[in-house]
């Protein structure tokens, strides 16, 4: 263990970007301020690895652009719900990021083995810590022990030898002088008017600038080679009770497929039932089974025995893979019915992309049956950071709105209160919608609400982004 003037420059620059997180988190919501934080903290992080060996590049580079499309979605929409998940993940993905690039060589980052080392890597600062203890102390009681420095030891001893002196003076200077003694008493009071909301900025600063010394410098002084786990599978599962449970598995996803193909391709429903008990009744069982199917597919594929029924093992989960798919659809028409009577929220628009995101893995989990070299965990973990990028920098508020007004021009209904909580993107909407047609109950009043908020509720820096300023220039020019 060493810490070289390398160290002391980062350790250093850690504390610059933790002064810059507290100027672009601290004052006001995150906007553009984001990706200038983020623009620093790779800058010098950076210039800490820049002698270290960059594995994983294709998949590291996939991982950066990912980071900085999330960080660009705060500069260009204002997307409440991504605003705090991002807070947990993103410092996830760039803790990612930075182990993938920087772990050795014999590990690799699609396999069970990479799971033990990103988990070795969480608690190895707390470890660093103690061994930056251990070197500090070391060195100073190396340095005490030398005799050209046993200077330091006097003074010590000469302070040690003052204080009782120092003490019994100010007693008398206090006694015979009272400005010197009101002079001394308001040394208190100075201290006590702290403010807290600073201590808590200072505390700030000091978490986010040794948290990531202590994580980057983790990294880069210890090589952690992490066994594989799982490697060898020696329980493997008989293919005869596999292809029972998938048999019966399937007999029951097929009759239930067949009650479905009565309504499913047509625009009827089932006699008695309205729109909305339709819809949801069974769409999150339905999404549970789903859910279900596609662990017993993976538990199959993995522990499934090589042998003569092999081919009839794939054919079952072929099967099984096309009734989730019915399921899915099913689903995904359920939800899209209630969302034609009752409109579009962002919970609904959200559910709608994750069965989407479920049939594409489900697809290539298809030809992964066949197809056995394939790796499952490859495809998903990448499938599944550009699906959460593409969420972020898709104006997802935006298109809730336009569907929404689409619906207010066939039915005539539409929640203006919802859309008006949509942020800047909910704002444009009602503008688009008040030019449209501005005797729309209540809308006049809340854009007057808005327009009024806007005029005294002005926005620091960090919170500019573009929709939030086409929102402030739209209210401006309309004329209420």
């Amino acid at each position: 263990m060493k810490f070289t003037k390398t160290d002391a420059l980062f350790l250093f620059f850690c504390a610059v970007i933790g002064v810059v997180a507290e100027l672009c988190f601290l004052h006001g919501r995150a906007g553009i301020s984001h990706p200038i934080f983020l623009f620093v903290f790779f800058v010098m992080v950076f210039w800490r690895i820049r002698k270290s060996d960059i594995n994983n590049k294709q998949i590291g580079f996939l991982l950066f652009v990912c980071i900085w499309s999330i960080s660009l979605g705060y500069f260009l929409y204002s997307n409440t719900i991504f605003f705090v998940l991002n807070i947990l993940v993103l410092p996830i993905m760039i803790a990612l990021f930075l182990m993938m690039i920087t772990m050795p060589k014999s590990i690799v980052w699609y396999r069970l083995q990479f799971f033990g080392y990103y988990f070795q890597m969480l608690f190895i600062p707390f470890r660093y810590i103690g061994d930056l203890l251990k070197l500090f102390s070391a060195k100073l009681q190396c340095k005490l022990n030398r005799h050209e420095n046993k200077t330091f030891k006097k003074i010590v001893h000469g302070l040690l030898i003052s204080v009782p002196i120092i003490l019994f003076a100010t007693i008398l200077l206090v006694s015979a002088d009272h400005q010197f003694a009101r002079l001394l008493g308001e040394i208190p009071h100075y201290f006590m008017r702290f403010d807290i909301v600073d201590a808590i900025r200072l505390i700030y600063i000091l978490v986010i600038g040794l948290g990531i010394f202590l994580f980057v410098g983790s990294m880069l002084n210890y090589n952690i080679v992490s066994k594989e786990v799982g490697k060898k599978i020696e329980n493997r599962w008989d293919s005869i009770t596999i292809i029972t449970v998938l048999i019966v598995l399937n007999g029951l996803y097929v009759l239930f497929a067949a009650v479905q193909f009565q309504y499913l391709f047509n625009d009827s429903l089932v006699t008695g039932l309205t729109f909305s008990q339709y819809a949801r009744r069974g769409f999150f069982e339905l999404i549970t089974v789903s859910i279900l199917n596609w662990t017993i597919l993976i538990s199959v594929i993995k522990f499934q025995n090589r042998d003569g029924l092999r081919r009839v093992v794939q054919a079952m989960l072929s099967l099984l893979i096309i009734m989730t798919g019915i399921l899915l659809y099913s689903a995904f028409i359920r939800l899209q019915l209630y969302e034609e009577v009752y409109g579009y929220t962002i919970l609904r628009v959200l559910a709608h992309s994750l069965m989407i995101f479920m049939a594409i893995i489900l697809v290539y989990t298809f030809i992964k049956v066949w197809i056995t070299r394939l790796s499952l965990i490859h495809f998903y973990f990448i499938t599944a950071i550009l699906y959460f990028s593409f969420l972020n920098v898709w104006d997802i508020d935006g298109w809730i709105v336009s569907k929404n007004i689409d619906r207010y021009e066939r039915t005539g209904k539409i929640d203006m209160h919802y859309i008006s909580g949509l942020s800047y993107s909910g704002t444009l909407g009602l503008v688009e919608l008040y030019k449209q047609n501005p005797n729309i109950p209540e809308l006049k009043q809340l854009l007057e609400w808005k327009k009024e908020d806007m005029r005294w509720n002005k926005d620091h820096w960090q919170s500019y982004n573009i929709t939030g300023e086409k929102a402030k220039k739209a209210l401006q020019k309309l004329d209420l």
